[in-house]
């Protein structure tokens, strides 16, 4: 059993990794794609724009709030490295 604990851990990490890779590629293209919509850039954000955005994960996409609550996560990861846009002092 030992043995195997190690192979188990490894494969939990590999997989919550892949759930990561899959969530932020997901959020990209939803993202830009409701931004698109818009026929605004998605790159040139403000607070307001990414709580319209987590507004309509909400309202139109339906996502709960714990899913929301990891889109906004990852949203604001990423917008900070791309772009530098400092969101994670916000509530939404």
């Amino acid at each position: 059993m030992r043995r195997l604990r190690p192979r188990v851990q490894a494969l939990r990490h590999r997989t919550q990794s892949q759930h990561q890779v899959y969530l932020r590629q997901t959020l990209a293209h939803v993202y830009c794609d409701w931004r698109s919509l818009q026929g605004t850039n998605p790159l040139i954000t403000t607070a307001s724009v990414v709580e319209d955005f987590l507004t309509y994960l909400f309202e139109v996409k339906k996502l709960t709030a714990a899913s929301i609550t990891e889109y906004r996560s990852l949203l604001t990861s990423t917008l900070r490295k791309m772009t530098g846009t400092e969101l994670s002092g916000r509530r939404y």
